[in-house]
């Protein structure tokens, strides 16, 4: 049944272009319907992009392994473009992209969320970058899960990007709204990983908060490993000037 899919959605693929829209029965995406009205002409890009708007949890994340694979393969910037935009509304399912039947959250994938995560560290045009900073920021604020959040922050460290200090504060914001009794020690690992590779990446980081949250989590409710890390990024970061 899958290969038969498949099949139909790739001969619907040749005989037009796909719009990128995730407007989705049901759904409050808290978004516009239209991802930047782009098209999409690849064939293989119109099968990820049918299968990752598809209900169902196990076609997302065939979409997932198919732009994964895409992007090794090697795409034009046009096609990163609009591979971040299909990353995007995975990232966001059962946050901000929303899908209710009879009441009942029906779309909260954080497998597929954490994936999605995971692969906007891979895109390689310097458009395709800024898009998924854009997306990678929006998980680290309104999501709930603390391994998601831990992909978001980390592929931060690894695009790199800081334009205006934007990546580096929503970490240290999204670490700075943890539960204090009962923090979540992989997601204050990541994020100080991540803080310390973005500050490598733009000769130091600047922005008051991440000190002031780099100095809870040494004084905080987490295990060594964490507060230990947190202090070598600290002491990393003292090292850089303007």
């Amino acid at each position: 049944m899958m290969l038969k899919k498949m099949f139909a959605m790739a001969l619907a693929g040749t005989l037009c272009a796909v719009p990128v829209a995730f407007a989705q029965n049901g759904g409050n995406t808290g978004r516009e319907e239209s991802i930047e009205e782009l098209y999409l002409t690849n064939p293989a890009l119109q099968i990820a992009y049918e299968a990752a708007r598809s209900d169902d949890r196990e076609s997302k994340l065939l979409a997932l392994s198919q732009l994964t694979a895409m992007i090794d393969e090697g795409v034009s910037k046009e096609e990163e473009v609009q591979i971040a935009a299909i990353l995007r509304d995975l990232a966001s399912q059962g946050t901000t992209i929303i899908i209710r039947e009879k009441g009942r959250l029906v779309n909260y994938y954080v497998d597929v969320r954490r994936e999605a995560c995971r692969v906007l560290a891979t895109v390689k045009s310097d458009e395709a970058k800024k898009r998924a900073v854009a997306v990678l920021i929006e998980v680290l604020k309104y999501d709930d899960d603390p391994i998601v959040k831990s992909n978001a922050a980390y592929s931060l460290g690894v695009i790199g990007l800081n334009e205006n200090e934007e990546s580096a504060r929503a970490i240290a914001r999204a670490l700075e709204s943890q539960d204090y009794v009962a923090p979540n020690d992989h997601f204050a690992y990541s994020g100080a990983i991540a803080l310390e590779k973005i500050a490598k990446a733009n000769n130091g980081i600047f922005d008051p908060l991440v000190m002031q949250v780099l100095v809870k989590i040494t004084q905080g409710n987490y295990n060594r490993s964490v507060k230990d890390k947190a202090f070598s990024v600290l002491q990393t970061l003292r090292t850089y000037s303007r």
